[in-house]
């Protein structure tokens, strides 16, 4: 018969949770909520501007200072390139660059802002087609821009390198594979990384590349697990990347992290029902940052959440609500009974192996739910107790 032992306590989780991650919300931007805003980072600030703010398709050029430290926004010199919507952005050194985007019609546009004096100068226009929805990544000095549209059924794979020493353009190696917008770009080890997005006609892709400088060469490289529009941010040497919109205009909460040395996607924790499209999002130190965004019923979301690697996976709310579920090891009849002693929306239990892999995930449905765990061969497991957007309880126990 197996014998099964319960490791009770949450300070023993193992590496499986631990390493998915853990979010927790921050203040909230002031004022408007916004869609399909441009975002960066330099040092340990992050930037956000300019979007759509409603479903009637008004623009905005305000900009914001987020200070990661103090966990504080202020509002700083409004983007001089007037209203847009999704605009470009990428940051060199000390300075963030922004360009492209529509504002009742498609700009090409470049501005630099310098945080220091809270300035914006105007750059040499892009040298391509105007556009919105472009992807941006930066190596060096040099920023680099590629795909977008100017409106449906025009969607471009040409790529450009901006050289900020000499504010030149020059047009590079296209990306390899169909132009489409609104996908992710990031840099990780002195390489450029541009992929997803969609053509606007329902078809979304999930195709990642890498780009190297030193050959101006795309190399393709493992495909992202949901074909979409996403956004990302890096951490490290991983990039992190979900949210979004996929097919059948399905709006998403999961993200994926990205490791280039063994070129694998991996499952991270997700926003709970914090669903949504247009999101913004940057990295600073050992976080990630996401937020803003539209979601399925029209709302336009101003707030923001960061992303802790080494977190514990636990929500903000854990320590208030984990009274509220109760869980039973059954050793004779190999079982596990979750009691939910409170109102529940959404609960579910999930079974994970040490690998991290989900090997039974149920929904709870009653106020008693059994899990049958017969299935399962001698070895380490987690479950995890969630509801109402929250980790209601998790622990660690072995079958021997």
């Amino acid at each position: 018969m197996k014998k099964i032992t319960l490791f009770t306590g949450l300070m023993i989780l193992s590496s499986v949770i631990i390493g998915q991650g853990s979010w927790t919300q921050k203040v909230s931007l002031p004022g408007n909520g916004r869609s399909a805003s441009f975002s960066f980072s330099i040092g340990d600030y992050g930037y956000v501007g300019c979007g759509q703010i409603n479903s009637t398709g008004t623009y905005v050029n305000d900009f914001w200072e987020y200070n990661a430290t103090k966990d504080v926004w202020t509002q700083k010199a409004d983007y001089a390139g007037g209203i847009r919507y999704a605009a470009t952005a990428f940051s060199i050194d000390t300075l963030g660059y922004v360009c492209l985007g529509y504002s009742g019609i498609c700009q090409s546009d470049v501005w630099s802002f310098n945080p220091q004096t809270n300035t914006w100068t105007q750059k040499n226009n892009f040298p391509g087609a105007a556009r919105y929805g472009a992807y941006a990544f930066a190596i060096g000095t040099n920023g680099y821009v590629c795909k977008g549209s100017p409106g449906a059924p025009t969607f471009y794979n040409d790529f450009w390198e901006y050289n900020s020493l000499t504010d030149t353009w020059a047009q590079k190696t296209s990306y390899n594979s169909a132009g489409c917008a609104h996908g992710v770009a990031f840099t990780i080890g002195g390489k450029g990384y541009a992929g997803l997005g969609t053509d606007g006609y329902g078809d979304f892709y999930s195709d990642l590349n890498e780009y190297d400088p030193t050959t101006d060469t795309w190399t393709q490289k493992a495909a992202y697990p949901s074909a979409r529009i996403a956004t990302c941010f890096v951490i490290g040497n991983c990039a992190f990347v979900g949210t979004g919109i996929s097919t059948g205009l399905t709006y998403n909460n999961n993200l994926w992290k990205y490791d280039p040395q063994v070129d694998q996607w991996s499952t991270i924790a997700s926003l709970g029902n914090n669903y949504r499209n247009g999101s913004i999002s940057f990295g600073i130190g050992n976080r990630g940052y996401l937020g803003m965004g539209s979601n399925s019923g029209g709302s336009y979301l101003n707030d923001l959440w960061e992303y802790d690697p080494n977190g514990s996976g636990l929500s903000v709310n854990e320590n208030s609500i984990k009274n509220i579920a109760d869980v039973k090891i059954d050793l004779i009849n190999k079982n596990i009974t979750t009691t939910l002693n409170a109102k529940i929306n959404d609960a579910s239990i999930k079974i994970y192996n040490i690998t991290g892999q989900i090997l039974i995930n149920e929904k709870i449905n009653n106020t008693s739910h059994k899990t049958k765990l017969n299935s399962l061969p001698k070895g380490i497991y987690i479950y995890v107790v969630k509801g109402n957007n929250s980790y209601l309880k998790v622990d660690k126990f072995v079958i021997m």
